[in-house]
């Protein structure tokens, strides 16, 4: 029972150590506006700052938000005094002090995020199809609705040795028109 009870209590003081580094600068519940301050923009092991200020974001305005500027800013100025001292005994009657100070002033800085609240998400678009998670596609939106990539139609460029092009609609084309002509170096083909 005993060990029990001292592995809760351990267990609870470890858990109390990962509190979120995330904190908020200011919040307008109205606007959906607010600003986040994180130690540094680390996002790796042992630090997912940027992570856990994403998350604060989220709790504050939910999955659809823009991040307007981030950056690191001065709040403030740590000052150390490291001060070393020695003394020698001479002889019986005399000592020598030496004394050294060193004074070092460093700015004091965390990054803050500046984000707002959206109507549709992110940027544009809407949930990928089956992701279930949220993520939003924000790039290659397709036409008509349509997700992915879309050919942007005109020339395709084209694979066969004699050179010319191929238009979207068919048909190759070698110099005088379409299937036939004259090719590259001005040889002649049947139409």
């Amino acid at each position: 029972m005993t060990r029990l009870l001292l592995g809760a209590v351990t267990m609870c003081a470890g858990l109390a150590g990962c509190a979120s580094p995330a904190r908020n600068i200011e919040f307008n519940p109205q606007s959906g506006t607010g600003v986040v301050a994180i130690p540094s923009d680390s996002d790796s092991w042992p630090y997912y700052h940027m992570s856990a200020a994403k998350e604060l974001i989220r709790k504050n305005v939910g999955p659809n938000y823009v991040i307007d500027e981030q950056k690191t800013v001065v709040v403030g100025k740590s000052t150390t005094n490291n001060q070393q001292v020695n003394n020698q005994q001479l002889n019986n009657q005399q000592s020598l002090v030496n004394q050294e100070s060193v004074t070092t002033t460093q700015d004091v800085t965390e990054y803050r995020i500046w984000y707002r609240r959206t109507a549709g998400g992110p940027m544009t678009g809407g949930p990928l199809p089956g992701s279930g998670n949220g993520l939003t596609q924000t790039q290659y939106q397709g036409v008509n609705g349509n997700r992915g990539i879309t050919p942007a139609g005109g020339i395709v460029p084209s694979m066969d040795p004699r050179g010319g092009v191929v238009p979207a609609s068919g048909g190759a084309m070698y110099g005088g028109g379409t299937t036939g002509g004259t090719g590259l170096g001005g040889t002649t083909y049947p139409r």
